[in-house]
């Protein structure tokens, strides 16, 4: 009896280059975006996040409710968004998402602390 993850034939890097190859430029764009991720929450936070505090009177636990609404909120479109793409191209998704990501960025900027 063949173990389940064992490969079927003895030419399985030969069919993940030759599908790297066939699609380079999908694992491109996947790997940019990727890399582009870094910049979000957790980097993001971690380098703002004392600026943050005493820009709008924070305190650390009170950074931290924001941060965790924030991910659960983020966790709640998720599903949502993820079924968007089913829908649209992925090059007008990546285009809606920045431009989402350049309006919260400018709301950020403008914010006034309380």
């Amino acid at each position: 009896m063949r173990h389940l993850c064992q490969p079927r034939s003895g030419n399985t890097l030969r069919q993940l280059f030759h599908f790297m190859y066939q699609h380079g430029s999908h694992l491109a764009f996947g790997a940019i975006l990727m890399a582009m991720s870094s910049f979000g929450q957790t980097y993001f936070v971690s380098l703002y996040g004392q600026d943050l505090r005493q820009a709008f009177g924070l305190t650390d636990g009170g950074l931290g409710g924001i941060y965790a609404a924030g991910t659960v909120m983020s966790a709640v479109t998720l599903t949502w968004a993820g079924m968007m793409i089913d829908y649209t191209t992925t090059r007008r998704f990546t285009l809606a998402d920045t431009l989402l990501l350049i309006a919260a960025c400018l709301l950020v900027s403008g914010a006034q602390a309380a």
